[in-house]
């Protein structure tokens, strides 16, 4: 498997539902307004388009757009990613103009567009539409200024990402887990699951003290998430438990992916002021796929979470891979990586 490396998606997700800025949602029509090479509004504090997300499973998004045309779909590599089961891969187009004007066209999807509850295969977007992509998402089209959005993009970082790692927190894994899965099972594709635990965490603590806890919590989710794409989800689950979702990837692919993790974890010198450690990590693996269904993301989880306890009890610094047997409703041991 090739590196995963950690990159920016096009459009930072925000969390406020914000009031139009005026007619045609330009606060100061003497503003000038120019966009950048990257296609996004560079000059003063002109307001950016964006797409609040008022219901499905990403409630509370601001995506912001740039000028030009970007697709909206459950595919990793839509411009616009909307993780619901009921969305096509490429749903729509939406197209921003400098202009001003907008419009957004349906690209042939299975549950059809709707703009303020109409369908449509091409319309006009203006401040304030509500835009239905699928049966369960609805995205406002809004404009946003960039000290607003900075402001609003702090505060969906505090509600939804560990203070101390900055990686995602329970609530927003366990939400996005709920929903790749059922995206796994409607499309018959492999989840993958994988549970990291820091080997003998609690005699970090004890020996060195919190702080050099800290910084090994804080170097852990680096090294995972150096080696992560952008679809996938990476957080941390509580204390010195990380959780990783893999969309579309198979056991083996998971597997040498927390490989990889381990084998990092293991040769990396994690230091805090005048004091040096090396620490291991074990995990735990499994996947959701055709041939080795789960009954519920809860029982997935279960499943890799025994798998990581059994790692725990083969000596630590070690992958563990457990399947979940269906028509036993329990879970088995499958084979050891060390």
């Amino acid at each position: 498997m090739a590196k995963r490396g950690h990159k920016e998606k096009p459009g930072r997700s925000l969390r406020v539902e914000p009031e139009p800025l005026g007619e045609g949602g330009w606060a100061d029509e003497t503003q000038t307004e120019r966009f950048g090479p990257d296609g996004r509004v560079t000059e003063g504090n002109a307001p950016v388009p964006c797409l609040v997300v008022l219901s499905g499973t990403q409630l509370g998004e601001v995506i912001s757009l740039r000028e030009g045309q970007q697709r909206i779909g459950r595919a990793d590599d839509a411009e616009v990613c909307l993780r619901d089961s009921s969305v096509s891969r490429y749903h729509a187009m939406i197209e921003v103009k400098a202009n001003k004007q907008s419009e957004i066209v349906d690209l042939g999807s299975t549950n059809g567009t709707f703009v303020n509850g109409a369908a449509v295969q091409r319309s006009a977007l203006n401040v304030g539409d509500r835009v239905q992509i699928g049966k369960m998402s609805i995205l406002k089209f809004e404009y946003h200024g960039s000290v607003e959005e900075d402001y609003h993009e702090h505060l969906f970082q505090a509600g939804t990402h560990d203070q101390l790692t900055g990686v995602f927190n329970r609530r927003f894994l366990e939400e996005h887990l709920e929903a790749d899965f059922r995206l796994a099972v409607r499309h018959r594709e492999d989840l993958s699951l994988v549970v990291f635990d820091v080997d003998h965490f609690k005699l970090v603590n004890d020996n060195s003290g919190h702080l050099m806890g800290d910084a090994v919590l804080r170097q852990v989710a680096e090294i995972i998430r150096d080696r992560i794409r952008t679809e996938d989800i990476l957080g941390r689950y509580g204390g010195d438990e990380f959780v990783l979702v893999l969309r579309r990837t198979s056991l083996e692919g998971a597997t040498i992916l927390a490989g990889a993790v381990c084998a990092r974890v293991r040769g990396t010198a994690i230091a805090h002021r005048d004091k040096t450690m090396h620490l291991t990590v074990s995990a735990g693996i499994a996947t959701q796929s055709v041939n080795t269904p789960y009954e519920s993301w809860t029982a997935m989880f279960d499943a890799a979470d025994h798998a990581l306890l059994r790692a725990k009890e083969m000596g630590r610094d070690r992958m563990e891979i457990v399947k979940y047997e269906h028509s036993a409703a329990s879970a088995k041991v499958q084979g050891r990586f060390p």
